[in-house]
């Protein structure tokens, strides 16, 4: 496997994902419908996430919280649910954040 700890744009777009994401990217198990607690431990050089269309359908791990490079998000067009977790504000650099078409509840950060 190639050594991608470099990687800063990871676009999953319109997938059913499942499985074992590989070590070099991050220590990372997707479950079909779910993003899971281990998203922050992906790259850590990671810029852009990009997940629309996965059919997400659980809420938005507090644990994107750790991904502090993280420019742009895109999890739009999914069934996420809930609230935006508090610690999505420590993601000092992000500037785009798409949650488009999702069930988001509560209120937006500041």
């Amino acid at each position: 496997m190639v050594d991608l700890a470099d990687l800063y744009y990871f676009n999953l777009l319109n997938n059913r994902i499942r499985g074992e994401i590989p070590d070099s990217i991050g220590n990372l198990s997707v479950g079909l419908g779910e993003i899971p607690d281990s998203i922050g431990n992906l790259s850590v050089g990671l810029a852009t996430l990009q997940l629309p269309y996965n059919h997400l359908d659980r809420t938005i791990p507090a644990t994107f919280g750790k991904l502090k490079l993280l420019q742009r998000l895109y999890l739009g067009r999914n069934k996420l649910q809930g609230s935006i977790p508090d610690e999505m504000g420590q993601m000092e650099n992000l500037g785009l954040l798409d949650l488009a078409n999702n069930s988001i509840t509560g209120s937006i950060l500041h």
